[in-house]
């Protein structure tokens, strides 16, 4: 373990004019070096970029606390090769459970206020952050920039000394999380967007969004105005009619409520009743939902996943037409959510719509290759189902989804088998493969039969018939119990710092070592137990999915994407994309289905192993 932890590490961070800079453009004003035995400050020229380079020959490692933006920056305008910790992703490995992984936060207030300093001394005036930032060079600038590399070096600090006490969390993070950068860097190089179609669809999108709310308003052209009372906790019906908006939570609960709704579901906080995606399926699955009722549901459902689309695509065009490029660079965040899967933002690629009847589809069809090059699109098959059997068979002996891995069956398939005893030849066997499919999903999620209602569009009755299915053909619970006695257990690992607690339980650690922490595991709250025994047996899958995927795209770009010129574009969950010159497509194509089919999960049984498939698509919707 130890001699994964360089013995030579100094703080470093740049300031630049912008985030372009991590593509070769814009300036970088200046850069800082900082250890409690060396201090170093220059405007950024060659005699900076020749100290780097000393220090790279010398055997030192750079503690960056935002490595994908400092490295890919550096890199970009010297053609150095930095070796880096990412001290933000650090942090995020030692205790996902932060309300914020930002530098400012991590260090307890320590960090410089540059916009209030710059403020007080009359050099920003326009209090756009994107001017602050276009300020060159100046005194307040260095101090700033000096204080953030040494922020940084003290991250890397405390997070050495967990690094030294657990081992699993120091191999995980040196072989999985740290490496894992070089994707995000990678990602800087964007996706291209054909923006004459994606135009198109949103004229197509408008015109059946318009067609719909006409249809709703021709058929209730005036609706009682409602208000919420908060005494009382209780909708009241006013004197006002208006026409009624779907924007408007009022407007479509007095919808729902005038033509019979009785809600069953409310805001813990507020009391008012829920209308989410979720309840209006529920309301159109129901077979007592009244046939009025459904058909109203319907309406609101079909207008509100349009705006979805609606709304998606205008963002997108905003920024392709703001910035005269095709290209579009979403901001990549590595330490976005508890159970490490990658997230983004303007805009979020993971939450494209594309359920809705063929419109949602064109989406995905508008996200292209460059000219010159090949897109590839691939993604994990039925990976969670996959840790799961992993699980199943090590912990609790049940080889029946291991073996089927090890066959290259279908899961699903290979359940409905065992399970109702049938062949694909039967007349119910897709019936049952449903039932088997989506019980399996709602099982291991700890869904319970009102939200495998809500999320399947059935009944509570059918979503009964299908938990029922699962619990008395797996030993879930018992894999569900094994697991959650050894989270409470105490580790001989640093103490986690979680609001104003230590804890040495709650920890585990997934299928690729990485570490994940529930601290309220042990808790004397109910429902702060029972949510963690959820969220974590979640993250045992989720979890280990990221980890497996995040191993897999860093070992893709290292040894198929990077030698053949190209880059990763972009991930969704288990799914990736990337580009290489069209001369290389096939050959990369070889490389890509190969490292993502050649993992297993060892078993003393034989294994889990895992699958995948890549193919050479001409858009994204073609996968």
């Amino acid at each position: 373990m130890t001699t994964l932890i360089p013995s030579k590490v100094i703080g470093l961070d740049l300031e630049t004019d912008g985030l372009s800079v991590v593509r070769g453009e814009g300036r970088i004003w200046c850069v800082s070096l900082w250890s409690p035995e060396y201090e170093f400050h220059s405007a950024w020229h060659h005699h900076a970029i020749d100290h780097i380079q000393e220090l790279i020959d010398d055997g030192f490692v750079f503690a960056i606390h935002n490595a994908a933006f400092d490295v890919a920056a550096i890199e970009a305008h010297t053609g150095l090769t930095i070796p880096y910790i990412c001290t933000q992703v650090l942090a995020h490995a030692i205790n996902p459970q932060l309300d914020s992984f930002s530098l400012a936060a991590l260090s307890g207030g320590e960090k410089i206020d540059y916009g209030k300093e710059m403020t007080e001394a009359g050099l920003w005036t326009t209090k756009d952050t994107a001017d602050l930032y276009r300020i060159p060079y100046n005194p307040i600038m260095a101090r700033y920039n000096t204080k953030d590399a040494k922020l940084a070096y003290e991250q890397w600090e405390e997070g050495r000394l967990h690094l030294e006490q657990d081992e699993r969390l120091c191999n995980s993070f040196f072989t999985v999380s740290n490496p894992f950068v070089r994707v995000i860097m990678s990602m800087h190089g964007g996706i291209q967007v054909d923006s004459a179609k994606m135009s198109t669809l949103l004229g197509d999108v408008n015109v059946a969004f318009q067609s719909k709310v006409a249809e709703l308003i021709t058929e209730y052209p005036r609706i009682v105005k409602i208000k919420w009372d908060k005494e009382n906790r209780m909708w009241v019906a006013t004197d006002k009619t208006v026409e009624p908006s779907i924007s408007s939570p009022n407007d479509v609960t007095s919808l729902l409520i005038s033509n019979g709704w009785v809600p069953d579901e409310f805001n813990r906080d507020t009391g008012r009743p829920v209308t989410s995606q979720n309840v209006l399926r529920r309301l159109v699955a129901e077979p007592s939902t009244p046939p009025q009722l459904r058909h109203v549901a319907e309406m609101i459902q079909d207008i509100r996943q349009l705006y979805g689309i609606q709304n998606k695509l205008l963002e997108i065009l905003k920024i392709v037409v703001a910035s005269n490029r095709e290209n579009i660079y979403p901001s990549w965040h590595q330490t976005g959510t508890v159970t490490s899967r990658l997230s983004c933002s303007k805009p979020a690629l993971q939450n494209m719509p594309v359920r809705y009847p063929v419109l949602g589809q064109r989406t995905r069809e508008c996200f292209v290759p460059p000219d010159g090059f090949s897109m590839l699109v691939g993604d994990l098959s039925q990976i969670e189902l996959g840790i799961l059997a992993y699980y199943l068979e090590l912990l609790c002996g049940d080889s029946s989804m291991a073996e089927a891995t090890r066959e290259a069956r279908d899961l699903h398939d290979a359940n409905t088998e065992n399970w109702y005893n049938l062949t694909k030849d039967d007349e119910e066997f897709s019936t049952k493969r449903k039932i088997a499919k989506n019980g399996i999903f709602a099982s291991n999620y700890g869904a319970g039969a009102k939200r495998v209602a809500l999320t399947l569009n059935i009944s509570i009755a059918e979503a009964t018939e299908i938990l029922n299915a699962v619990n008395s053909n797996l030993p879930l619970d018992e894999l569900k119990a094994i697991f959650w006695q050894t989270l409470g257990v105490s580790r001989d690992i640093r103490p986690i710092r979680n609001g104003y607690t230590s804890y040495t339980s709650g920890v585990f650690y997934d299928v690729m070592g990485v570490r994940h922490f529930y601290p309220d595991i042990l808790s004397r709250d109910r429902w702060r137990k029972q949510s963690a025994e959820r969220e974590s047996f979640n993250c045992l899958m989720q979890g280990g999915c990221a980890s497996i995927f995040i191993s897999l795209c860093t070992k893709l770009l290292t040894e198929v994407v990077a030698p053949r010129l190209g880059w990763i574009a972009s991930t969704v969950h288990d799914e990736v994309i990337f580009y290489v010159p069209t001369i290389y497509a096939e050959t990369a194509l070889v490389g890509a289905n190969r490292i993502f089919n050649e993992l297993v999960l060892p078993t003393p049984q034989g294994g889990v192993n895992i699958r995948a498939d890549f193919k050479i698509v001409n858009n994204w919707g073609e996968k």
